[in-house]
């Protein structure tokens, strides 16, 4: 049995009330689960869940797509929806045109003027387009960000590949309704800090440049104020470093902020974290098949099944493989199968230029210590890839403390994946054939074999 869902406030409005017909409808249907509906219409259980939060007034082909599901009149409901959505746009013009009393600080200033027909930004990137499975992720940011009103932020962390920006943009276009003031995007990778991206931010929400030149503080201080009156999804992606993130950060109830990295960035105080894994292998071939179709999966299921398997089930190297399937028409899933079963060819064949897996790996390895490049090549040559730490310490002749260390910084920027046993990691095996190509052209550590004199001295 599923969890209660969040109480809607009978007094909250015609929105309000339009959510509690709806569940009206569902229970009298049989309340069937989310999960169940969702079988039927094509929308993820998420996305119907957050039609009924009360929040705000879902888009009429969801409506419909529940309605429909749950035996209710489709006409009926349609007029429902009209009024309502009428109602809506009604009241938001009046806002709008409302007169705002004068002001004396930049905040205020700025906030009468986005008062005045303000903007309504709508930043996201174009979505996946063959976007399949992580159905519980989805449904886990929809409870977090939409049945919640903290304010708290919510970061996505993972090893590279994993599909973190693609379910944050997925699930970010899906609820965009929900967010009616705007949805704001920025990709972090390369910024030095957040701040620059605050004059960008503030901008888009419609404050005049020269407000949006002022000092770092007062540009925090005016980007919180203004989340604070609105109800904007953040979404700040491929973050490398706390730094970059405090002052993108609002605690304001009625936005909120999205945060991915491959970065654990365990010094950012006050978030909820999320883990995303690879994928199970079910979802695995639901990828597959929105790419290459589900008809050639489920005639090669076993070989589709294999294919995955070689994939690690990442996303990213699925999404590689599958297309590259898919743009070939005298390719089928078994040869595809058989290019990736030679282990000197696998990343180059789930490679694809600078958005590949090869990619993000080479960066990141450039970006290594001696010893964190050392440690990871160690890790790469245990036996199954997936070593404990004391075996590894007594490999490299380290203390333990030092390789736990050195192995957790690994996980930190998602070159390695944690286990629930402390002191075990796992290693894709994409990872693996990367680091055994890079072992061939670099030489050992001038200490290989014995403990550094740094760590032995004294």
């Amino acid at each position: 049995m599923g969890r209660p869902e969040r109480p809607v406030d009978p007094n909250g409005g015609a929105v309000a009330a339009f959510a509690l017909a709806l569940r009206r409808l569902r229970a009298q249907a049989g309340n069937a689960s989310y999960r169940e509906l969702s079988e039927r219409v094509g929308f993820s259980p998420s996305v119907l869940s957050a039609a009924t939060n009360g929040f705000s007034l879902p888009t009429l082909q969801v409506t419909l797509a529940l309605v429909e599901a749950c035996g209710g009149d489709r006409n009926e409901w349609t007029r429902t929806w009209q009024r309502i959505a009428g109602q809506e746009d009604a009241g938001r013009s009046s806002r709008r045109r409302r007169p705002v009393p004068a002001a004396t600080s930049t905040t205020g200033e700025a906030e009468r003027q986005g008062d005045a027909g303000r903007p309504t930004p709508a930043q996201l990137p174009v979505p996946p387009r063959h976007f399949a499975g992580r159905t519980a992720e989805m449904d886990r940011l929809t409870g977090f960000v939409l049945n919640t009103d903290t304010g708290t932020p919510l970061l996505i962390s993972g090893p590279i590949g994993v599909g973190k920006s693609a379910l944050t943009i997925h699930w970010g276009h899906e609820h965009s309704g929900h967010f009616p003031d705007g949805v704001l995007y920025a990709d972090l990778a390369g910024r030095e800090h957040g701040y620059d991206v605050l004059s960008y931010f503030l901008h888009a929400l419609g404050c005049p440049r020269e407000q949006t030149e002022t000092n770092e503080r007062d540009r925090s201080a005016l980007y919180r104020s203004l989340l604070g009156r609105r109800r904007v999804l953040v979404v700040l992606d491929n973050a490398t470093d706390e730094a970059q993130v405090r002052p993108l950060l609002a605690g304001s109830r009625g936005s909120h902020v999205i945060i991915t990295s491959r970065n654990r960035l365990a010094g950012l105080e006050g978030v909820e974290r999320f883990t995303l894994d690879v994928m199970s292998p079910e979802e695995s071939l639901a990828v597959l098949g929105a790419i290459v179709g589900r008809e050639q999966v489920a005639a090669e299921r076993e070989v589709a099944r294999a294919l995955a398997e070689l994939c690690d089930h990442l996303p990213l190297a699925l999404w590689t493989t599958a297309v590259r399937v898919a743009v070939r028409p005298a390719w089928n899933l078994a040869y595809a199968l058989d290019q990736l079963r030679d282990n000197t060819r696998r990343l180059e064949q789930v490679d694809s230029g600078d958005l590949g897996l090869g990619k993000r790996l080479r960066d990141m390895y450039s970006a290594l210590g001696a010893l964190p490049a050392w440690a990871w090549r160690a890790v790469s040559a245990s036996p199954g890839g997936d070593p404990e730490a004391s075996v590894l310490a007594g490999q490299m002749c380290l203390p333990l403390h030092v390789v736990e260390e050195v192995l957790e910084s690994l996980v930190d920027v998602g070159l390695l994946i944690g286990t629930p046993t402390p002191g075990r990691y796992r290693m894709p095996l994409l990872f693996r054939l990367f680091v055994a190509e890079v072992a061939e052209q670099t030489a050992p550590p001038p200490h290989a074999g014995r403990a550094p004199a740094i760590l032995t001295a004294g």
